[in-house]
């Protein structure tokens, strides 16, 4: 992928993508990318002028997590992609549509990663206590994710 463009404001940061052929959104975290030149693509990882393909979402979305701020938003365009990063907000100030997407980017990491998503998990993602475990249930049944594992 090829970064096109990227807009700071004072509360979140746009990039802008080419567009990815057959990727869907939600599946950008583990994809492998397809480069246009296999060849100076795999020259540039052995010199350390990129990282490995695929692994940048995967970082961007653990890095969020850590610390605390809102899930990472794409939006898909005629021709290109947008990921919006967002500065940090609590729980109660983030939109429905946040909050689910938080949930997903979490399980997706804990899937490849500790193999160990639950209620507790996301509770301590989204910086909240035990007493707020059953919001948390809900959330999870809305967002269809215990449906996936």
């Amino acid at each position: 992928m090829i970064l096109r463009l990227i807009c700071f404001s004072a509360h979140r940061a746009d990039a802008t993508f080419l567009p990815i052929s057959i990727i869907c959104k939600y599946r950008l975290i583990r994809t492998t990318p397809e480069s246009r030149n296999e060849i100076l693509a795999a020259a540039f990882r052995r010199y350390n002028i990129c990282e490995e393909r695929g692994s940048g979402f995967e970082k961007a979305v653990i890095a969020i997590e850590l610390f605390g701020l809102p899930p990472l938003k794409f939006e898909e365009t005629e021709n290109a992609f947008k990921v919006t990063m967002y500065s940090p907000r609590k729980f109660a100030d983030m939109t429905n549509t946040e909050r689910i997407e938080a949930c997903y980017q979490h399980s997706i990491i804990e899937y490849y990663g500790k193999g160990g998503f639950n209620n507790t998990s996301l509770r301590k993602r989204l910086g909240m206590n035990d007493k707020q475990a059953a919001q948390i249930s809900k959330l999870i049944n809305r967002s269809g994710i215990s449906m996936m594992f």
